[in-house]
């Protein structure tokens, strides 16, 4: 038995100085994309694959929230004890 799940968040930065300064503010949208397949083995152990897709982020950022996703799905999954 496989479990799919999907999640989007979509953020909204602005950047630029205040406005009257000269400078216009400019919008950067930014998206973080979650997905992550759990599957159960005949034993009963679960193992989970996991991706973090992201648009106009930095590598470090998608690299940092990737690891928070892993460590929260280890605890969620953890590996089974022989």
């Amino acid at each position: 038995m496989a479990v799919h799940g999907t999640a989007e968040i979509l953020l909204v930065h602005y950047q630029g100085k205040e406005k009257g300064k000269g400078v216009e503010m400019t919008e950067v949208n930014k998206s973080l994309r979650y997905r992550v397949n759990v599957s159960t083995s005949v034993k009963g152990i679960k193992a989970f694959d996991c991706t973090v897709d992201g648009e106009n982020f930095t590598m470090d950022e998608i690299l940092a929230e990737s690891d928070r996703l892993v460590a929260e799905l280890m605890k969620r999954y953890p590996a089974p004890l022989d």
